[in-house]
């Protein structure tokens, strides 16, 4: 009889257990919440608590006051515990969390014929493509990544294919500097990585149309485009005159397709301005860069210096023009450029021309001027895609003309 008792009170255990068991799953199964879900609730509870404290405060009872704000750093608590706890991602969480990440390309495809020099083919191809990602960081810093395509040092009789490789690859970090620290009121902007040069990427944006032909310094290979190294750039608001933007950097000075290979380092910067803005005229607009190759900790290689200004012009609805004189070690040379829209808003067709005369060394004897010129016409289909016709030419000192005519296309996505 003793055995039959304890074997039901055993089994009466059990089941008890079984049903307190179910009693405290099954709700949380039942109403199992996400953190952030928890996180809310303990909000709402906590707002409850403070009515609850106030109510009972006008009604002087002090005590039941103390046991809800005791109640209430508990729940705190509970609260900052929430905050530190991380939980596994669901596809679609990490969906929203990269929803700022912005995806941006461009394509430059062009037909290219040469019209006196055989050597040049009758060809289709791909001059760049690229894909460029940017993330918005904490604290308003941004991350950039760029993959060019293109091919690397091309040459008729032995065709390469088509390389990708890094083209940008750095990071905006804004510095906040305290007004009581400015002699005179400036933004910063720090930059870290594989980034612009301080004055083709500007200087270009006056040009436009670097798919047709790139940029003069960048054409003439007087520095390249992207380079490794530290930066600095933003704005200097002087008394009574229009803000001036700065650009600094500090570069290893071999581009972005080769790495470093001595301890020499590129210091540069340049330094624009807005001199006229109208609605209806347009934009004018100055810049000038000074930049010193291999300016410091210069370990025995050739220090040359360079420097270049700018006047620029735009008006949206008509195009935009600039000129350019660069003067350099034992180098010389001048850009003028531009696009006109006659009549843009019946036929988005715009007139292009282009002069460049690049001495690459002015200690010569005999005159090696490297002329390019470039006559053509833009179709601006939409703001993503546009063509453009265009004959140009290529003299080099006393060198037979050279002209190319091209279809050019480059599409933005």
């Amino acid at each position: 009889m003793t055995m039959k008792r304890t074997f039901a009170v055993k089994k009466i255990a059990i089941l008890t257990a079984a049903v307190l068991m179910l009693a405290l799953v099954l709700p949380l199964a039942l109403t199992a919440r996400t953190v952030e879900e928890e996180k809310q609730a303990v909000r709402d509870y906590l707002k409850v608590l403070d009515a609850k404290t106030i109510n009972f405060k006008n009604k002087g009872n002090l005590a039941k006051m103390k046991h809800l704000q005791a109640e209430k750093q508990a729940t705190l608590k509970r609260l900052e515990a929430l905050n530190i706890k991380r939980e596994v991602p669901s596809a679609e969480g990490v969906a929203a969390e990269n929803s700022n990440v912005q995806i941006s390309g461009e394509i430059r495809f062009a037909w290219i014929k040469g019209l006196e020099n055989v050597s040049i083919p009758n060809n289709f191809d791909i001059s760049r493509a690229y894909i460029t990602a940017r993330k918005k960081l904490a604290g308003g810093a941004m991350a950039r990544v760029t993959l060019d395509v293109s091919r690397i040092s091309p040459s008729t009789n032995n065709p390469q294919t088509l390389f990708d490789y890094i083209k940008y690859a750095y990071v905006d970090i804004p510095v906040n500097i305290p007004a009581a620290l400015q002699v005179i009121p400036f933004s910063m902007t720090a930059k870290l990585g594989l980034q612009h040069n301080m004055w083709i990427d500007w200087a270009d944006k006056t040009w436009d149309n670097a798919w047709i032909m790139k940029q003069f310094d960048d054409n003439e290979s007087v520095m390249s485009s992207a380079d490794f190294g530290l930066g600095a750039a933003g704005k200097v608001t002087l008394p009574y005159l229009s803000e001036i933007e700065y650009h600094a950097t500090l570069m290893n000075g071999g581009g972005y397709k080769v790495a470093e290979s001595d301890s020499a380092k590129d210091i540069g910067i340049r330094l624009n301005t807005t001199l006229f803005k109208d609605d209806n005229i347009g934009t004018v607009i100055a810049g000038g860069y000074l930049n010193s190759k291999a300016g410091i900790i210069n370990s025995g290689q050739n220090n040359t210096k360079q420097a270049a200004v700018l006047l620029g012009f735009q008006n949206d609805q008509y195009g935009k023009g600039y000129i350019e004189y660069l003067k350099g070690t034992k180098i010389n040379g001048y850009s003028i450029g531009g696009y006109v829209f006659p009549a843009k808003s019946v036929v988005p067709v715009a007139l292009v021309a282009r002069y460049d005369n690049y001495d690459p060394d002015t200690t010569a004897a005999s005159s090696n001027d490297r002329v390019r010129t470039l006559v053509g016409a833009m179709y601006e289909h939409s703001k993503d895609i546009k063509l453009a016709l265009d004959l140009q030419t290529y003299k080099s000192g006393s060198s037979a003309d050279q002209k190319t005519a091209y279809l050019h296309s480059v599409i933005y996505y």
